[in-house]
């Protein structure tokens, strides 16, 4: 588990330092094996997300509530999760109808889980300095992210590459926090 955590801490290292050659290297290993990305990759992240979100209210407030703590881990763990697969399976849709490419949920799946790279660090951020909002602005990284990874990762042209940045951008950034709010106006008792 260790080992894990820190392949992706250097991951998230090299995404954030050099993103363009970390795409490279990824396309370049031909990385098609979904179960491996799942299971040395999200899941852990997802995992993190919520013990932080349920460890962050211990560490952020004056006393501890067993009842917010687990709503706060639940909701974390549905937007990351749920945001997750909705981004994936727009941006397969989209490269469908847009560019007109044969579906690749699992390429998609790939790139949205490693774009989303500064969200998921907002959620573990956040839960732990809930007073910095300005973490927010970090999630914005994602669109460069997503910029270098166009080409070499998903394929596109250099006369695409804009309006693919525009698509996948949108759509990776605005899934967790949709399903956030959705969760916030459906389920009212889930409200921190």
């Amino acid at each position: 588990m260790l080992n894990e955590l820190k392949e992706i801490a250097e991951l998230f290292g090299r995404f954030i330092s050099q993103p363009s050659k970390e795409w490279k290297a990824l396309s370049e290993s031909q990385e098609t094996d979904n179960e491996q990305f799942y299971r040395r990759y999200l899941y852990p992240i997802f995992g993190m997300i919520t013990l932080v979100a349920f460890v962050g209210l211990f560490l952020t407030n004056a006393h501890f509530d067993l009842q917010l703590a687990l709503k706060r881990s639940i909701l974390s763990i549905t937007s990351v999760f749920i945001g997750f697969y909705l981004a994936a399976f727009l941006l397969s849709e989209g490269l469908i109808r847009v560019f007109h490419q044969p579906r690749e949920l699992n390429l998609c799946q790939r790139f949205t889980g490693y774009a989303s790279l500064p969200i998921y660090s907002s959620f573990i951020l956040l839960s732990l300095f809930p007073e910095f909002f300005f973490i927010y602005l970090f999630t914005l990284y994602s669109i460069y992210i997503v910029w270098e990874g166009a080409i070499p990762y998903m394929q596109m042209n250099e006369s695409e590459q804009l309006k693919f940045t525009v698509l996948a951008s949108t759509i990776i950034l605005l899934s967790p926090y949709l399903i956030n709010l959705l969760m916030f106006m459906l389920m009212p008792g889930l409200r921190a």
